[in-house]
């Protein structure tokens, strides 16, 4: 009998050392990867000071005409927002059910005062025929040249 119980025994520890082992294994890579979280999170710069556009800024195409022959496209701004703006983007797309301009056409950094109007004449020749116009409005300040507002589109005929 007692043979039968030291067997017993040395199973039952072998099974223990097993476990302890996995534990260990698991407790080493825990304490590792809390090692490396931190230094990895250095590397990200993560910023909630994001530059806003001020809520109260608003551009819109007053009017436009589009002159497929001579690849020109003439645009009427207005500045119908409660601040100045410090500048606008124009870009356009080619594709008719397009949300969204991909071709920059002008990066403007004329000033737009309340209710100012501007008129642009915007040469189309290395772009496809242009579908639909977007205008982006943008500010400043001391930190950052350009902070984007948005956008508005508008689709034309050319």
């Amino acid at each position: 009998m007692i043979k039968y119980s030291k067997i017993k025994m040395r199973k039952n520890k072998k099974g223990l050392s097993e476990i302890i082992a996995y534990v260990l294994l698991i407790s080493i890579a825990v304490a590792i990867s809390l090692l490396v979280y931190p230094w990895l999170k250095s590397y990200i710069s993560v910023s909630d000071d994001k530059p806003v556009c001020h809520e109260g800024v608003a551009i819109i195409i007053k009017n436009y005409s589009c002159d497929a022959s001579i690849k020109q496209l003439n645009l009427s701004l207005q500045n119908k927002g409660l601040f100045t703006i410090k500048g606008f983007l124009v870009k356009t797309n080619s594709r008719a059910n397009a949300d969204f301009g991909i071709n920059s056409i002008n990066d403007s950094g004329v000033s737009l005062e309340v209710g100012e109007e501007v008129y642009g004449v915007y040469d189309l020749t290395d772009i496809p025929t242009p579908a639909l116009v977007e205008v982006q409005a943008f500010e400043s300040d001391s930190k950052n040249p350009k902070i984007l507002c948005r956008a508005v589109t508008q689709k034309i005929q050319c």
